[in-house]
């Protein structure tokens, strides 16, 4: 069976946002982020937020088979380092992203090292099929100054829309059984 756990929900600062004393007596709520378990049991992770280690605690484990981007904006990516030989010395974990996203990713040392080390094992394409699922990147309008925004949408016995970020609405959101959705400034 395919299941979705909600990991994050917030902005990409969590809450509370550091700078922000509006909202610190407020529960702490992590980056937004999704866990997906495929028909054969693997787990796969939509964005890399520096809370990675409590997430994976949400979602009751401790490695991934592959790691999902939608675009290159902090909350999103700042997790990325924790899968390197000083956290979880991770190995041969799938990063799904644009070719946008992946040329940044070489491009930035403390990135492509991860990539020299096997940590990552890059994969661009517009659609990847997992065991009892297939999830199909789309192209969505965003803040393009790092790389360019994808959303994912998740199809097995329901589909998923995972939108973390957007600049305008109205069409994108039209005919998805569920959605994922983190409020915008």
């Amino acid at each position: 069976m395919v299941e979705v756990t909600l990991l994050g929900s917030a902005q990409d600062g969590g809450v509370p946002q550091v700078g922000c004393d509006c909202c610190s007596d407020l529960e702490q709520r992590y980056p937004v982020s999704i866990g997906l378990t495929d028909a054969e049991g693997g787990k796969h992770l939509f964005e890399a937020t520096r809370h990675l280690g409590d997430q994976l605690r949400i979602w009751g484990c401790n490695s991934v088979e592959s790691v999902f981007l939608t675009h290159a904006h902090i909350g999103h990516v700042d997790g990325l380092g924790l899968f390197g030989k000083e956290t979880m010395a991770a190995k041969g974990v799938n990063l799904y992203c644009s070719k946008m996203m992946l040329d940044l990713i070489e491009r930035t040392p403390h990135w492509s090292v991860l990539l020299a080390d096997g940590v990552f094992i890059p994969r661009v394409a517009n659609v990847y099929q997992l065991p009892g699922v297939i999830v199909e990147a789309i192209e969505v309008p965003h803040r393009d100054e790092l790389s360019d925004m994808h959303a994912y949408l998740i199809k097995a016995e329901k589909t998923l829309l995972f939108l973390p970020d957007h600049d305008t609405w109205q069409e994108t959101l039209r005919g998805h059984d569920l959605r994922v959705l983190v409020e915008s400034f």
